[in-house]
């Protein structure tokens, strides 16, 4: 038996074999490694092998995988640490990940990563980390990526891709790789395309790849454009879908609209897809808008989406907007997020409103908003709260308000300065 080689098993502990090894994980658990080959089990007992690579594979068949940092957190929160990497799995199954990389995974799917590594996080709050590639994960499973990586991964299968081989899972765990050219391939067949390879994806899970153009494929697997049912592929060109099977150009941007109206745009592009199927384009931006309502925005503006679709941009922030109206705000800006979907940003402070209607303010600026209205404030900041903006509160003053719109400052109850 050799070593330096990692392997883990299922629950039925069956092992497949790879690359001139022979593995016998049964009864006896039995599993030989070899060196500098990595073994993942898969749902369906398969092993996939990968060099140079450090694979876990936990009760729930996934497998994640990271170069010199080896970290997964199993169902009854245990987690796994191998070579360089430290990780705390808390009962709420987020996962702190330390040493240059920092990685919060809420139950809600919402990543987010610090710093120069970057993760996906899959429903079961599992985390892949890659490096030079950002990846975030919505509650639909669809994944953006950003900066010379694409990955995708679903339900049934997880897909890491790094540096120059990129990956497409379909719906039957089957995995294609291409090189120099990037796929994702979602349950609900919607292909982002990077630079100078455009793919589309079939309901069958085939992938048509065209060189410096975008093809987005529809139900019955065509493309047409316009009434005269044309779908050429020209150089620096874009085709979007609308709902009524028309194709729109634009240049020097990247889009691709499917049957759910899902729109992917990159590098010097900024677009957004309305309920209508219409694709508006914005500059120095990048913003993909799902069916859910999700919205990524990534380098110097700030996206928010509001229920009717629209997309509203502001300059030097992070912005994403779910379903259950959940917003992350990152850098020099305080966001909260109103039933109507409406954003509210205010300078200097980091919010994010949950369901509940709780907004948890972070660094200089503590503020709480519940249901009720009420707004708790602590440490330096200014607060006013309720329809009426009865409550308005002053610096260095701790201003609570209730539903009879009494506000009370401090644990003495006095120093309440009203404006």
């Amino acid at each position: 038996m050799k070593t330096d080689r990692i392997v883990s098993c299922n629950e039925d502990d069956i092992v497949s074999s790879h690359e001139d090894s022979t593995l016998s994980c049964n009864e006896d658990s039995i599993a030989p490694c070899n060196e500098d080959s990595i073994i993942s089990c898969n749902e369906d007992s398969t092993v996939s092998s990968h060099e140079d690579n450090i694979v876990s594979c936990n009760d729930d068949g996934i497998v994640s995988s990271h170069e010199d940092d080896f970290a997964s957190c199993n169902e009854d929160g245990t987690v796994l640490s191998h070579e360089d990497s430290i990780v705390s799995c808390n009962e709420d199954s987020t996962v702190s990940s330390h040493e240059d990389n920092i990685v919060s995974c809420n139950d809600d799917g919402i990543v987010s990563s610090n710093e120069d590594d970057f993760v996906s996080c899959n429903e079961d709050c599992t985390v892949f980390s890659h490096e030079d590639s950002i990846v975030s994960c919505n509650e639909d499973s669809t994944v953006s990526s950003h900066e010379g990586n694409i990955v995708s991964c679903n339900d049934d299968g997880i897909v890491s891709s790094n540096e120059d081989d990129f990956v497409s899972c379909n719906e039957d765990g089957i995995v294609f790789s291409h090189e120099d050219d990037f796929v994702s391939c979602s349950e609900d067949s919607i292909v982002s395309s990077n630079e100078e390879d455009f793919v589309s994806c079939n309901e069958d899970g085939t992938v048509l790849s065209h060189e410096d153009s975008i093809i987005s494929c529809s139900e019955d697997s065509t493309v047409s454009c316009n009434e005269d049912s044309i779908a050429p592929c020209n150089e620096d060109s874009i085709i979007s879908c609308n709902e009524d099977s028309t194709v729109s150009s634009h240049e020097d941007s990247i889009v691709s609209c499917n049957d759910d109206g899902i729109v992917s745009s990159n590098e010097d592009d900024f677009v957004s897809c309305n309920e209508d199927g219409t694709v508006s384009s914005h500059e120095d931006d990048i913003v993909s808008c799902n069916d859910d309502g999700i919205v990524s925005s990534y380098e110097d503006d700030f996206v928010s989406c509001n229920e009717d679709g629209t997309v509203s941009s502001h300059e030097d922030n992070i912005v994403s907007c779910n379903e259950d109206g959940i917003v992350s705000s990152y850098e020099d800006d305080f966001v909260s997020c109103n039933e109507d979907g409406t954003v509210l940003s205010h300078e200097d402070s980091i919010v994010s409103c949950n369901e509940d209607g709780i907004v948890f303010s972070h660094e200089d600026d503590f503020v709480s908003c519940n249901e009720d209205s009420i707004v708790s404030s602590h440490e330096d900041d200014i607060v006013s709260c309720n329809e009426d903006s009865v409550a308005p509160s002053n610096a260095d003053d701790i201003v609570s308000c209730n539903e009879d719109d009494i506000v009370s400052c401090n644990e003495d109850g006095y120093n309440c300065i009203w404006q």
